[in-house]
């Protein structure tokens, strides 16, 4: 049972792993718009923050520059000095499991849009110039209307942000075409080679039909890493993407999910 409280902002433990980036600029916009919307997590059990870690390194770079505390965050004075007061819950969460429920709060519904009606209020919002401190951007809305663009020239994604594809096949890896263009971060991590050396690939490859084979879309370090570890087969995903399209089809990709490091793809 989740139990409300105050924590004080000075004693917040972070969890000694914690794979979420957050975007402080874009979070700064939204809590100098909106205040404090969501409160943070504590597990009763480790003392752990469990979610909230991004605001709380806001908030204290902004005590730290002696700026005043947003709406709801709580400020109070004893004999040790100032004190920020965050809003929260408590949960009990076995320490064994604290990681993964921070993954599942982190994870579930986060690139879970329905893509018209997404468009439909980015668009009313870009008209009232209310993006700011929502998480989105023009860009983003340019991507959406790229990807629909893609999905009606013969690529690109359908509504939920689901990919057209058939289902996953292996296939011999010496026989995939690499695209001709790079992204940025796609070095060989060594956690990522020693989990393909361990378990194999088990994320598929994202891949598009070219010249009676097929052309890598995404997972170029996968591919790389199973030539290097002579690896005959891995598992693809197909996509109908048209050459033309293909690099914005790529970008919108990883632009969906770079809230995570990219050790997983």
């Amino acid at each position: 049972m989740l139990k409300p409280t105050h924590f004080d902002l000075a004693k917040l433990a972070r969890m000694p792993r914690n794979a979420r980036e957050h975007d402080l600029g874009t979070l700064s916009v939204s809590m100098q718009r909106f205040g404090f919307l969501q409160r943070v997590l504590v597990n009763r059990e480790t003392g752990h923050l469990i979610a909230g870690a991004g605001r709380v390194n806001l908030l204290q770079g902004m005590k730290a520059r002696e700026e005043p505390p947003p709406e709801d965050v709580a400020e109070t004075l004893d004999s040790d000095g100032t004190h920020w007061m965050v809003p929260g819950d408590l949960c009990s969460i076995p320490a064994d499991q604290e990681e993964a429920a921070a993954l599942a709060l982190n994870r579930i519904g986060e690139n879970e849009w329905n893509d018209e009606l997404l468009k439909e209020i980015l668009s009313d919002l870009k008209e009232q110039d209310q993006l700011p401190g929502t998480g989105f951007d023009a860009d983003d809305l340019d991507r959406l209307f790229n990807v629909e663009k893609a999905s009606r020239g013969g690529g690109g994604r359908s509504n939920g942000n689901e990919l057209p594809q058939v289902a996953t096949e292996m296939y011999p890896v010496a026989d995939l075409m690499l695209r001709d263009f790079l992204m940025r971060g796609e070095e060989l991590p060594d956690n990522l080679t020693a989990s393909i050396a361990d378990r194999g690939i088990v994320v598929p490859l994202i891949v598009r039909p070219q010249e009676g084979t097929y052309q890598i879309l995404d997972g170029m370090r996968r591919y790389k890493i199973a030539r290097t570890q002579e690896i005959e087969l891995a598992p693809i995903r197909t996509v109908d993407v048209h050459e033309d399209l293909a690099y914005t089809f790529v970008l919108e990709l990883h632009n969906t999910f770079k809230p995570f490091p990219e050790e997983s793809l």
